[in-house]
């Protein structure tokens, strides 16, 4: 019996994982891999208070250096009704109402792509 509920514990576990990222390259039109990379690396930093969910992009900069680029986000977020300690991926949680006392932020995120590789250096 113990054997089968850890299976179904584990079975609901891998449903709710989160998505594979996309692989973010110094193109232009992979701002939504850039943009999801940057909420990943955000909420994974944020420690307190509730998680936060991209509204949308407003801007994006590429700047090409040796061997990748240097990318530059200009995101809009907004706060979700799941807290921090939630395991619910921030991308299923529900989005607060102004009502709600709901926060904003606009926030700058620099990211380095390096030989295929991406890494969130500044947010």
């Amino acid at each position: 019996m113990k054997i089968i509920l850890v299976l179904l514990s584990s079975a609901v576990l891998l449903c709710s994982a989160a998505p594979a990222f996309e692989l973010v390259t110094c193109s232009e039109n992979s701002h939504a891999a850039a943009a999801r990379l940057a909420m990943h690396h955000i909420n994974a930093h944020h420690d307190h208070g509730y998680k936060l969910r991209l509204s949308k992009t407003q801007g994006i900069k590429v700047v090409t250096v040796n061997g990748g680029c240097n990318v530059e986000l200009h995101l809009k977020l907004l706060e979700t009704k799941c807290h921090v300690v939630n395991p619910r991926h921030f991308e299923d949680c529900e989005i607060r109402e102004e009502h709600e006392r709901a926060v904003m932020a606009d926030c700058t995120v620099k990211i380095t792509v390096k030989m295929g590789h991406a890494k969130v250096t500044k947010y």
